[in-house]
C-alpha cells in the first residue's frame, strides 16, 4: 500500500477574492515515502500512479490530485568474457590457457554478470565449441562457480580425429588446429566469440625483414643437461620422433606415422620435463640469431595472420634455454635475417687503347649477387684520375 504524508510548505493565503471566496493562491507540496525493499529489475509497461491529497482548513476545501510516474530503469549490460582454461588436478588451480594437446580436457569459462540474476542460487549458461578442422561441435552447460559469482565454467573432453560427430560429450581435433567458443547472452542477443586455443601447434621459420616462412632450416633440439640431442615421442607419446628436422619438410616417427610440414612450419610434439634448446642451422642466405627487434617483426603484416594476431617471440626464439613441465605444449616462432647484400661493381672501358686528348667510353655495372636478399637504394658514385674529365 502507498502511503502519502502531506505538508505544507510555506504559508496558504488567508483572503479571498470578491464574494465567491475563491482562493487566491496556494501552495502545497506532498512528500512520498516507499517502503525500501531488495531491487530487483523487471521490464514493466509505463503507469500512472494517481493518488487525492485533502487539506482540511476552515478555507474552501482543496483537492490535490498528483500524478505519479514512475523513474526509468535503466539496465547496463555487462559485456560476457570467454576464457580458456587450464586445471591442475594437484593445486586446485585454474589458469588462461591458449594451447592443447590432443587428449587433454577442454575448460571453458565465461563471465557474465548479466547472468547472475538470483544471488541465492547457482545457476548456468549455455556456449557451443567448434574446430575449425573437424568441424566437429559440442554444446556445453556451463555451471556458474558459487551462488553470485557470475562465473560459469565447464569442461569437454578432446580426442585426435578429424571426424565430427557433434554433441557426443568429445571434441575432435588435430595438429595446429584452432577452437573456437561462441556465447550468445540471452539478455541482448549479442554474441561473444573466443578464438585463441590452439590444439598441438607448429613453430615457424620465418624472415625477419619479410615475414616470409623460411623451408629448408635444420632444427635440433638439445637436451641441456647432456649437451645431446633430446629424445622426442610421436603424437602417441610413444614413438620415438626425431630430434633433428627441416622446417618446411616432413618427419617420420617409429611407428611409420609421417608429419609433413607447411612452409617455414616444424613440430616437436611430446617431450619429458627438462631444460632444451634450439640449435638452427638456416638455409643459404640467413643468419641465426635475428637482431630485428620484437616491435620491428610484430609491425610485420603477415604478424596479424599468426595465431593470435602476433609471432609467439621468446627467448629460445634467439637460442636461448627453456624448460619444459608438465602441461600445455610450447610454441617457439624463430625469425632468421637475411644475410647482408653482396653487391659486385664492375668499371669496364669500351676502348682498348687511347691518345692524349681521346674520347674512352666506359660503362659502370652493379649486381646483387645474394640470391636472398633484396637491395634498398643504392647511390653510385665514380671519381676520375688526374687528368680525365667526364664529357658529354
Amino acid at each position: 500500500m502507498l502511503n502519502i504524508k502531506q505538508y505544507a510548505q510555506g504559508a496558504l493565503s488567508t483572503f479571498v477574492d470578491g464574494a465567491f471566496g475563491m482562493l487566491r493562491s496556494a501552495l502545497l507540496t506532498l512528500l512520498v515515502f516507499l517502503p525500501i525493499s531488495v531491487a530487483h529489475a523487471a521490464f514493466v509497461a509505463p503507469q500512472v500512479i494517481t493518488s487525492t491529497a485533502t487539506l482540511n482548513s476552515n478555507l474552501p476545501q482543496l483537492i490535490a490530485t498528483v500524478d505519479v510516474f514512475p523513474l526509468p530503469i535503466v539496465v547496463v549490460r555487462t559485456p560476457a568474457v570467454i576464457t580458456f582454461l587450464h586445471f591442475n588436478s594437484v593445486t586446485n588451480v585454474y589458469t588462461p590457457a591458449d594451447v592443447y594437446h590432443a587428449g587433454q580436457t577442454i575448460y571453458v569459462q565465461v563471465a557474465d554478470g548479466d547472468q547472475n540474476t538470483d544471488p541465492t542460487t547457482i545457476q548456468t549458461v549455455t556456449i557451443t565449441l567448434t574446430d575449425n578442422v573437424s568441424g566437429d561441435t559440442e554444446t556445453l552447460i556451463l555451471t556458474e562457480t558459487g551462488s553470485n559469482t557470475g562465473k560459469f565454467r565447464g569442461s569437454v573432453a578432446s580426442t585426435r580425429s578429424t571426424t565430427a560427430t557433434p554433441n557426443n560429450s568429445v571434441i575432435s581435433v588435430s595438429v595446429d588446429t584452432m577452437l573456437q567458443a561462441t556465447y550468445t547472452d540471452p539478455l541482448d542477443a549479442i554474441t561473444t566469440v573466443a578464438a585463441a586455443a590452439l590444439v598441438d601447434p607448429f613453430g615457424i621459420v620465418f624472415d625477419s625483414s619479410t615475414g616470409t616462412p623460411i623451408s629448408g632450416a635444420t632444427i635440433t633440439i638439445i637436451n641441456v643437461a647432456t649437451g645431446l640431442p633430446a629424445t622426442v615421442f610421436g603424437d602417441d607419446g610413444v614413438s620415438i620422433y626425431p630430434s633433428t628436422i627441416i622446417s618446411g619438410g616432413t618427419a617420420t616417427d617409429a611407428s611409420g606415422a609421417v608429419y609433413n610440414f607447411a612452409p617455414g612450419k616444424y613440430r616437436f610434439p611430446f617431450m619429458n620435463v627438462g631444460t632444451y634448446q634450439l640449435q638452427i642451422t638456416p638455409p643459404a642466405g640467413y643468419s641465426f640469431p635475428s637482431q630485428a627487434t620484437d616491435a620491428s617483426i610484430q609491425a610485420l603484416p603477415t604478424a596479424a595472420t599468426q595465431p593470435g594476431g602476433a609471432y609467439t617471440l621468446v627467448a629460445p626464439s634467439r637460442g636461448a634455454t627453456f624448460n619444459i613441465v608438465a602441461g600445455p605444449p610450447i610454441r617457439i616462432d624463430v625469425p632468421l635475417d637475411a644475410k647482408g647484400v653482396n653487391l659486385f661493381v664492375q668499371k669496364t672501358a669500351l676502348t682498348a687503347s687511347a691518345a692524349i686528348g681521346d674520347r674512352v667510353t666506359y660503362q659502370v655495372s652493379i649486381e646483387n649477387v645474394n640470391v636472398v636478399a633484396a637491395s634498398s637504394a643504392t647511390i653510385i658514385s665514380d671519381t676520375l684520375p688526374l687528368g680525365f674529365r667526364y664529357q658529354v
